[in-house]
């Protein structure tokens, strides 16, 4: 009966029509390519923003954060275990939990509870404080994946969501591309203490000026919202679970993905570290990530597209 449900679901993802099922036919065409636009721009401005208070802000700025504190830089190994630890337990309990909650909601927490921990680390001044607080920030970003994909799940249909995912991974990588120069920058100028609380107020402002922006927009598509309320399949956790722990392609996805991970979290974590013990300089460092981001970008970017273009499974 799960697997019936779910069936269902995808035959009627299929077969809708090439209109948004959120938005309202009474504006046209014209109007929607509109309202997915600046639904996919709100989305952006918040997955943007994000990546200012994630994992390669905490990396490359731990050296200054432990120097600051007396501690040696190897130190930060056991924060980026507990950091990794952290992540993979959390984001796929996480993701297969979002199919019962709302997903804006469920983004919005994830976003004000980073600024609010991002916020907390210029206070610490012990090991174990930074090692909490690291493990605590990995955990509230975990929802923000989950969460846009289904926010771009129920605003797109199945032929739009390659050109929003590859729009989003384009601004995730475009950001993560600049902010090795623009912390460089910083953190010449200021302490780490004022670049983490500066980083904390512009993730809560993007947080705001999202969730304001999607609530109005969803505001127009009362009708809609509950038209399609009521056609998703709302399982449970445990039943969510189950039905994605049995696809093939899932486990297929997971080796990929978990090959990448080692050399990607290699990189984006010791870089640093790596480079200043073989005689490197910060510049090195700073134009090696500005690199390996950039990159990140044009993949992004021709990634959606050719997705669209081949029904998906081929780009797989």
């Amino acid at each position: 009966k799960k697997c019936e449900s779910w069936e269902k679901y995808e035959e009627r993802q299929k077969n809708a029509p090439n209109s948004n099922l959120l938005v309202s036919n009474a504006g046209g065409k014209e109007k929607n390519l509109v309202m997915q636009g600046r639904r996919l721009a709100l989305l952006a401005l918040g997955f943007g923003s994000s990546m200012l208070a994630f994992r390669p802000t905490l990396m490359l700025t731990l050296p200054n954060v432990l120097e600051s504190m007396n501690y040696e830089a190897v130190a930060g190994g056991s924060i980026m275990s507990l950091c990794q630890i952290s992540y993979a337990i959390a984001k796929p309990m996480l993701q297969a939990g979002s199919d019962g909650v709302d997903a804006l909601k469920l983004l919005l927490f994830s976003q004000f509870f980073t600024a609010f921990i991002f916020l907390l680390f210029p206070f610490t001044n012990s090991l174990w404080q930074l090692q909490c607080l690291s493990c605590l920030l990995m955990i509230s970003q975990a929802p923000h994946p989950p969460a846009v994909n289904r926010l771009v799940t129920n605003y797109f249909q199945i032929h739009e969501r390659g050109f929003a995912l590859s729009a989003l991974g384009a601004t995730s990588s475009a950001v993560s591309c600049l902010l090795p120069i623009l912390l460089s920058w910083s953190l010449n100028i200021f302490p780490w203490t004022t670049v983490f609380i500066a980083i904390a107020i512009i993730v809560a402002l993007c947080a705001g000026i999202q969730g304001i922006g999607l609530f109005h927009l969803d505001s127009f598509s009362y009708e809609s919202n509950a038209r399609i309320k009521k056609q998703n399949v709302d399982l449970g956790f445990w039943q969510g679970l189950s039905s994605v722990i049995q696809r093939r392609t899932v486990w297929k996805l997971a080796t990929n993905f978990f090959l990448i991970s080692l050399l990607r979290f290699g990189i984006e974590g010791w870089i640093k570290t790596f480079y200043t013990q073989v005689g490197f300089s910060v510049k090195d460092t700073t134009a090696f990530l500005f690199s390996w981001q950039f990159g990140g970008v044009l993949g992004s970017t021709v990634a959606g597209p050719a997705s669209d273009a081949s029904r998906g499974y081929p780009a797989v």
